[in-house]
Order: structure tokens, then sequence, then C-alpha cells
């Protein structure tokens, strides 16, 4: 198995995940299906450390209100036991960009 380093990960959600070009433009030649979605759930797991299990399993009205704790960076989240591995529920930080970006995904193409 190998890591990808934090600085090399934008270019992986970018590139890799959303079909751009290393000048932000969309890449014609792409053929990903999914690209949002597949954003999403990386900076899902990138920021906030959850399995891949986890973060799957998330319904989107277990997530904390977007406008809640507007003042702060991230919102603290239970994660519930039956989601967590070996049934041992913790709290996470959910960043407000996040949570904006999964807001934006279940809007435009969840809707």
């Amino acid at each position: 198995m190998k890591f990808l380093s934090f600085p090399r990960y934008p270019a992986f959600r970018d590139i890799g995940l959303r079909g751009q070009l290393q000048t932000g433009t969309a890449d014609s030649s792409f053929r990903g299906r999914n690209a949002e979605r597949n954003v999403v759930m990386a900076e899902l797991l990138v920021t906030t450390g959850l399995r891949i299990e986890e973060a799957a399993s998330l319904c989107w009205p277990e997530l904390p209100a977007l406008n809640s704790q507007r003042n702060t960076k991230s919102v603290p989240f239970d994660l519930a036991p039956p989601t967590a591995k070996r049934d041992k529920g913790r709290k996470i930080l959910l960043p407000h960009r996040v949570l904006r970006a999964v807001a934006d995904y279940v809007e435009i193409e969840r809707s």
C-alpha cells in the first residue's frame, strides 16, 4: 500500500477525481463518473479521519446543521457506536467547508 502525501493530495483530488487539467480547467478527455461525489468523499475522509465504511454509512439527516456554530472552523459530531469500528462511537470534528461541500452535493447532484 502506498500513501499519498498531503502536499500531493490536492493534485490527486482535482486532477484524478475531478478531471481537471493542471491549469484548473476541465479535461475534455476525462471519462470519470460521479466526480463531485468522489471529491466530497475524499474530502470527508482526509479532513476527519473517518474510515471508508464509517463515512459511507453516514446519512445526510445525521450530520450537523450547516449553520451550527458558524464562528468556528469545525463542528463537533458524535459518530454513533454502530457506525464506528468495534462499536466504539467517538467525536469527530467536521470542517464547515466539508459540510458545505456535502450540502452542495446533496442539493445539486442528489435533488
